[in-house]
């Protein structure tokens, strides 16, 4: 029997050639069919690959914007002779052994995650930031601000095979509601968000805060997140911030949210590239500290 913790949770713990063995969740056996039973060995024959799209407001991977390729769900050959893509939930290594070399192998899956950059974003007359007032289905017009740009899907068309498929994500500037549309739906243009300024005027750009012009800037893969050197991990305490901020090793933190039942707990940030926006997040991060 193997060991359950031997889960296969990422697949670039795997490697072409690799003998891993079909192993259910129990999730899996509640709301889907399963193909391959408990226990089916198999080996890896590749990877899915797929296309991927970085937006402007999501660098936060630093690569910079365009289309891109790269590793998905792993392929097995089994035993039984089929071949199919399981959930990185259903199989399981053989041994601990192989498990715990791969968890700690962080050059191999540096490459696994390495994706090939295939060409920029295609042409959008909007950007991400953008106001606009759109047509709703037999409702008033709406205004509002583009949050995200399904790219991959420009070209796509709706099941009519005539109405081009709604790939721009939107949020109602009044009400706060989501939406998604097209092109064909924009009545008005408004106003350029700083997205497209940050390309094309940077003088033009504007922000309500502090906050929002680090948000912004973090979107575009200026910020990084910060190990605690306590811990080796990322979450810290609030006296060791509080001393690193001092110490200018960090610029600002981020407090998760409390779900589920789940512990609150803080990570830290740094703006390396922008030293000014961070000397100002570090005034800002103490005077917060000191209002305590």
């Amino acid at each position: 029997m193997i060991n359950k913790d031997n889960r296969v949770i990422l697949e670039c713990f795997l490697r072409i050639g690799d003998t891993i063995v079909s192993q259910n969740s129990d999730s899996s056996k509640e709301y889907r069919t399963i193909t391959v039973p408990d226990g089916v060995k198999g080996v890896v024959i590749g990877f899915h690959r797929y296309k991927r799209a970085i937006g402007r407001n999501e660098v936060r991977s630093n690569r910079p914007v365009g289309i891109y390729e790269q590793n998905g769900a792993v392929c097995v050959k089994w035993e039984t002779g089929e071949t199919s893509t399981p959930s990185c939930h259903d199989i399981a290594f053989i041994d601990d052994e192989t498990k715990d070399m791969r968890a700690a192998d962080s050059v191999y899956r540096k490459a696994f995650k390495e994706a090939l950059y295939l060409s920029p974003l295609p042409e959008v007359s909007v950007y991400e930031g953008d106001t606009i007032r759109i047509q709703r289905r037999n409702e008033d017009n709406a205004e509002v601000v583009i949050t995200r740009i399904e790219y991959l899907d420009k070209d796509r068309l709706c099941n009519d095979d005539a109405t081009q498929y709604p790939f721009i994500q939107v949020m109602c500037v009044e009400e706060g509601w989501r939406s998604s549309t097209n092109l064909a739906d924009i009545v008005t243009f408004l106003k350029r968000g700083n997205y497209y300024w940050y390309e094309h005027d940077k003088t033009r750009m504007e922000f309500k805060d502090l906050n929002d012009e680090a948000g912004f800037y973090r979107t575009l893969g200026f910020a990084e997140e910060v190990r605690n050197p306590a811990t080796g991990n990322y979450r810290w305490e609030l006296d060791q911030l509080l001393e690193a901020i001092k110490n200018g090793e960090i610029d600002a933190i981020s407090t998760s949210g409390s779900l589920f039942g789940s512990v609150p707990f803080s990570t830290a940030y740094r703006w390396p590239t922008m030293p000014e926006l961070g000397k100002r997040l570090r005034e800002q991060t103490l005077a917060g500290f000191e209002v305590k």
